[in-house]
């Protein structure tokens, strides 16, 4: 009787042992099986270990305020990486996509970068002041101090690429003739800048983005041109280069224009309504074109707005409250309608044009009214995400960072204005390149797990 109870015990631990073993073997969808092993040298570029890009899906994967809102030579696929200067290997490389340091230099905002936290950081010898246990006579204190210049300059961090075109670009003004001007589109250009030679780059937002092409002008000691209709288009054009960053309203996902719209000038709200109004008379002036190189969108304010609006215009205590968490019927809503935008896009923009979700930004004093912002973040994630699209994680980058603003909702010109602008400079030069894009894309339209 007693052999029996120990045969039934032994067997009890290895069934036990077997369920502990495969939980540890146990992996979630996309993750790599030997990542524990990769853990060390998880950003190294050697083909064994490619950076921090994860892997690409199978072939037959299927993984594809209340204020006014508005007053406040040709890269190739070799170099078509977000502009790190990181081998081959690991040319797909985002080093905005991984946690780091937004550095942000006192009195120098043109030298303020995104520092990825890579393994060379993360391995780097401790600092004195965390040496265990603690010196009596010389306890730990801290100072702002600079990244050090191997993180700093480190091939995985992303270069300033705006700093490069404010260089460029003052030394093609030098050299400029009125003729020079006329016939920059056809005259080859093979400098540091040529994947902005003849490329339009559109990005459909709300007023925090139109500030930002606003900002980019302004650096070059450009006007931004706007049409005389409020919350419509605008654009920047560099005509040494003949390349545009243009502008549209996207007024948000109502379907609409109802009573209790709170811009009472407003004609169209709808973006099928827009499309044809306001924004398709652009192909044949300051865009150009219906075929961009690259897209941007998002439209969280205004619809974080019109939730607010449709609810205190329902009489609906619930919806009315501004500190609330999004309801279901809005959930369905925003996921369906933003879904619509997108094939809209598509439709209208070209399928295979490179098209990013830029992420969004909440308000200087972010508290509960913003949990909307939240929500609306996670829709446009998931609807970029079945689109085959990327993200563009600015907001996500300056978010807490209320002494960026230069009000209660829009981000000033400074440190966050250039970052938007490295960012921009950088995806565009993937998706310039010849086969860039695609061929990085595989690896990056998921939802980025934020």
């Amino acid at each position: 009787m007693f052999s029996k109870r120990i045969s039934t015990l032994l067997l009890a631990m290895g069934l036990a042992l077997m369920v502990i073993l495969s939980i540890s073997a146990y992996r979630f969808p996309n993750v790599p099986r030997d990542v524990k092993n990769r853990v060390g040298n998880y950003w190294s570029n050697s083909p064994e270990n490619p950076g921090s890009r994860p892997p690409p899906p199978p072939p037959d994967s299927d993984v594809e305020g209340e204020e006014d809102l508005d007053d406040e030579e040709p890269a190739t696929a070799s170099s078509s990486n977000l502009a790190c200067d990181v081998p081959e290997s690991d040319k797909c490389y985002d080093p905005y996509r991984e946690p780091g340091y937004f550095w942000q230099p006192k009195g120098s905002y043109r030298d303020s970068r995104w520092i990825p936290f890579t393994s060379d950081l993360m391995s780097a010898p401790d600092p004195p002041a965390a040496t265990y246990p603690a010196d009596p006579a010389n306890m730990p204190t801290f100072s702002i101090t600079p990244p050090e210049e191997e993180f700093l300059n480190s091939p995985h961090t992303p270069p300033n690429l705006m700093k490069d075109l404010l260089t460029e670009y003052k030394a093609l003004k030098a050299q400029s003739t009125p003729e020079s001007v006329t016939l920059a589109a056809e005259t080859p250009y093979t400098g540091p800048m040529a994947f902005l030679q003849n490329r339009r780059i559109l990005v459909l937002g709300d007023s925090v983005d139109r500030f930002m092409v606003q900002f980019f002008c302004a650096e070059l000691g450009l006007d931004m041109t706007q049409s005389p209709v409020r919350q419509s288009t605008a654009a920047c054009h560099l005509p040494l280069l003949n390349f545009t960053l243009v502008h549209w309203h996207f007024s948000g996902s109502y379907p609409a224009r109802p009573d209790w719209w709170w811009m009472p000038e407003m004609e169209q709200v709808a973006f099928e309504d827009r499309l044809p109004a306001i924004w398709a008379p652009t192909f044949n002036t300051t865009l150009g074109t219906t075929r961009p190189d690259l897209i941007l969108w998002q439209g969280g304010l205004w619809d974080q707005r019109m939730f607010w609006e449709s609810g205190a215009a329902a009489a609906d205590p619930a919806l009315a409250s501004r500190e609330r968490q999004m309801a279901w019927s809005e959930t369905r809503f925003a996921i369906a309608r933003l879904r619509q935008f997108v094939k809209l896009l598509k439709e209208t923009l070209g399928a295979d044009t490179p098209m990013m979700y830029r992420t969004v930004t909440m308000h200087r004093d972010s508290s509960g009214n913003d949990a909307l912002m939240y929500e609306l973040d996670r829709i446009g994630r998931a609807v970029g995400r079945e689109a085959g699209g990327e993200v563009f994680e600015w907001g996500r980058l300056v978010s807490g960072d209320q002494w960026l603003y230069m009000d209660k909702t829009h981000l000033s010109r400074g440190e966050a204005s250039w970052l938007y602008m490295n960012m921009l400079l950088g995806y565009l030069k993937r998706a310039a390149g010849e086969g860039g894009w695609a061929e990085c894309n595989a690896a990056y339209k998921g939802w980025g797990g934020r």
